[in-house]
């Protein structure tokens, strides 16, 4: 403003001196030096006046008025699982509660302190809605920039073990703080000793189906015992054990001694001889099945290259699961059907097979890739339900057309079903022309100066037993110098593999599924359909079993949003196994779902480490002796918090104008331009006679 000012000054200034140059050489000297020193006089004035007006106040004529601000003080309270353990004869969680009280007590006498907790763990909520909270794990860092992010903190006091689940806060994040004032300070709820120990199972795996071993990984932290007993348990009964040195992580495995076929429930127990402040940690669970190992069966009559390269492939897919029989083996008489969960024939007629597994075959009971060759006829015509209804010639496309086809996948099955997959970079070199009945469905074809043969058709949609593979082009893809084209060979043979396979019949048509539920509390929510998506909204009395341990309670699922849906309480404090079953009615009939298992060690990550640890909460405060504190010592970091948001008191003056030396100036301003404009006329008059 006061550039302005003088700005307008020196313009007025100059439009003077010009004036006053004409009025000198039109009138004279005198005229123009009383013209000129009205003209500044004025213009002096008129500066003095905005001055005054917008900037020159009279100190001693203002009232202060002090306005104290408030600032705020946001606490973050672990509350992870990590926080029930023993501290100093009671649990750290309580040792946070009188920190906590501490906080409120210093600060209730402080009117421009106001104190805000923020609890945290796995997520961060205010402590109004502590119940949200999942105590899963904790994650100080996600907090801390939740906070910093969300709140207006004007300082930070973290109260925690230490005992993060997702290491420290990372420096940018302390920097942020540090850039916007924001202070940080932290408390210990508890303090390592040397005497202290913590010995934990940290994972505990297995393949899920036919495992042959099971895998352990022990972690030891604090000052660990020399020796430490790790054992193994199935179905209740211990059937190993093993001495470790428990330093650092080990991991080893246990052989899987020979058990039923069936469901079974294993347990790993770590044993330390010293003691631990928290042993929820030295147990872990989980599951297998053992079922019989059910072969795919490739029957043929005659050998061939196509089959040789595509067995090949297969024993990679499967190892030790494929069984290539001849059907002029005589051990061919002798297969039993309940040993394959799918079978390949290659060109066999229906008179050379196995009789029981013709019948697994035609029955539908046994899912069958027929490969092409002359010998299909005899199943075209056996039964309704095969989905060719003529065979024709064999053509080759590169002698009739002078070019190889391309695969184009037919609309027969949606993308979920097929995969999404594009194999039109697979050259066909022949087919087999054949008709496809009309409820059969056409999953790939190739095209062909406007005529489409199809390449493999399914007898159904949605439950497809046999497929018909009419092209001998695939072996070879396998043997193409191109890798693209080898890969996409992999690629074709591996998805129809799981298809077929993928889709053998059970005798379980309800299916279940179980999801966590993330509002906090420790539920899953159980779903239940049908095998068949249009039958679910048409079941009848459903019931949902729940086994733990000797207990089994009976849930009633709502139907909602095409399923039906119950939500099942969780154990909290301990290992455990769940079993899930359900049962229907449909049309009168009993319907029922596997039995289907849930491992539940509840907060593996969070029990992965649960000794205190005061070094990450120096961390975080950059290692300052007086920003850090054990909970004996909280009062002083406290009190340090609460004097770091002191403030001087903002003042505020408040003007009280009196407007007579401006108004005085004022006058005079007027009366100089009135004199001025009389002289002025004066002066022409006189020069005008």
């Amino acid at each position: 403003m006061e550039k302005v000012v003088i700005s307008v000054a020196v313009i007025l200034a100059v439009v003077t001196c010009l004036i006053a140059r004409q009025v000198w050489r039109s009138r004279g000297g005198l005229q123009a030096i009383t013209l000129l020193g009205l003209r500044g006089a004025v213009i002096a004035l008129l500066v003095y006046l905005a001055w005054i007006a917008l900037f020159d106040y009279d100190q001693a004529r203002s009232t202060p008025n002090d306005v104290p601000e408030t600032r705020n003080l946001v606490v973050l309270q672990d509350r992870s699982h990590s926080m029930t353990f023993p501290a100093d004869g009671q649990t750290r969680h309580d040792v946070a509660e009188t920190v906590w009280q501490h906080i409120t007590s210093r600060t209730a006498g402080q009117s421009f302190v106001e104190a805000k907790r923020i609890v945290f763990a796995t997520n961060f909520v205010e402590d109004e809605r502590s119940d949200f909270l999942r105590p899963d794990s904790s994650l100080m860092g996600n907090a801390l920039a939740g906070v910093l992010s969300r709140y207006r903190a004007d300082a930070i006091i973290i109260i925690s073990d230490g005992a993060t689940t997702g290491g420290n806060p990372p420096r940018y994040l302390l920097d942020w703080a540090g850039n916007r004032g924001v202070g940080i300070f932290a408390i210990g709820t508890g303090t390592a000793t040397p005497d202290e120990c913590d010995i934990n199972i940290s994972k505990a795996e297995c393949q899920l189906k036919n495992p042959e071993s099971l895998r352990v990984e022990i972690t030891g932290l604090g000052r660990v015992p020399e020796r430490a007993l790790v054992r193994l348990s199935i179905d209740g009964k211990q059937v190993a054990s093993r001495q470790i040195v428990p330093r650092g992580n080990v991991a080893f495995t246990f052989t899987i001694p020979p058990v039923d076929d069936g469901w079974h429930e294993f347990e790993f127990e770590a044993v330390s001889p010293e003691n631990e402040s928290c042993r929820v940690n030295n147990r872990r669970m989980g599951v297998f099945q053992k079922t019989a190992l059910q072969k795919i069966l490739f029957y043929y009559a005659a050998p061939q290259m196509e089959y040789r390269h595509l067995t090949r492939f297969l024993d990679d897919l499967y190892p030790e699961r494929v069984q290539v029989v001849s059907a002029y083996d005589p051990t061919a008489a002798k297969l039993n059907p309940e040993d394959y969960v799918f079978c390949i024939l290659g060109n066999v007629k229906r008179n050379q097979m196995n009789a029981e597994i013709r019948s697994e075959i035609e029955t539908g009971r046994l899912p069958t890739l027929f490969l092409a060759g002359p010998n299909l006829a005899s199943w075209s015509g056996a039964r309704d339900d095969f989905p060719l209804v003529m065979i024709k010639r064999q053509l080759n496309l590169v002698a009739e057309f002078g070019r190889t086809g391309q695969i184009t996948r037919f609309s027969g099955l949606p993308d979920s079903q097929w995969g999404g997959s594009n194999f039109d970079m697979l050259p066909v070199y022949d087919v087999l022309e054949a008709t496809p009945k009309a409820n059969a469905i056409t999953l790939l074809e190739s095209s062909m100066d406007m005529r489409r043969y199809p390449l493999l058709v399914t007898d159904s949609a949605d439950t497809p037993r046999k497929f018909v593979m009419l092209t001998r082009s695939s072996w070879r893809w396998g043997l193409s110098p191109k890798s693209d084209i080898r890969s996409s060979f992999r690629a074709f043979w591996r998805r129809i593999m799981s298809m077929a396979i993928s889709i053998n019949r059970t005798d379980y048509p309800l299916e279940l599924k179980i999801s966590n539920n993330q509002t906090g509390n420790n539920t899953v929510m159980v779903s239940v359909s049908h095998e068949t998506a249009g039958l679910t909204a048409d079941l009848q009395a459903v019931s949902l079993s729940v086994r733990h341990d000797a207990r089994k309670i009976k849930y009633t699922p709502t139907f909602g949003d095409g399923e039906w849906t119950a939500q099942c309480p969780l154990p909290s404090d301990r290992p455990s196994i769940i079993w899930f079953q359900a049962d229907a009615q449909l049309n009168s009939q009993r319907l029922a779902s596997p039995l289907k298992p849930m491992v539940f060690n509840p907060d593996g990550l969070e029990f992965s480490d649960t000794l205190p640890h005061p070094e990450r909460l120096q961390a975080v405060v950059r290692n300052s002796n007086l920003d850090y504190a054990d909970a004996s010592r909280a009062i002083p970091v406290i009190d340090r918090a609460i004097n770091s948001l002191r403030r001087a008191p903002v003042r505020h003056h408040v003007r009280h104008r009196e407007w007579g030396r401006e108004l005085i100036v004022a006058g005079i301003i007027v009366l100089l331009v009135s004199l001025e404009w009389l002289l002025e006329r004066r002066f022409k008059e006189r020069i005008s006679s």
